[in-house]
């Protein structure tokens, strides 16, 4: 059986460990609790709440952040982004 509509979301196959590059510039609710980025930038996955936000770490920060401002990363951007450490 085929999906009823056409939108393939890859997001939603995101694990633990997956990093995600940013679409949009996006200013974080509450500083404690969620993540502030720029356009471009890469955030590391740690755990999804629901089907809309996840949990990551963009360089010394840990919070959530809207699954709808990121898409996952490829192969070649992680690699050519060295300071990308797990």
């Amino acid at each position: 059986p085929t999906p009823s509509n056409n939108i393939v979301d890859t997001t939603s196959q995101l694990s633990s460990g997956s990093w995600v590059m940013t679409l949009a510039e996006c200013q974080g609710k509450t500083v404690d609790k969620h993540l502030s980025f720029q356009k471009g930038e890469f955030i590391l996955v740690r755990e999804q709440k629901d089907a809309t936000w996840y949990s990551g770490q963009l360089n010394d920060k840990i919070g959530w952040f809207p699954r709808n401002y990121v898409r996952p990363a490829t192969e070649i951007e992680i690699e050519n982004n060295k300071n990308l450490t797990k």
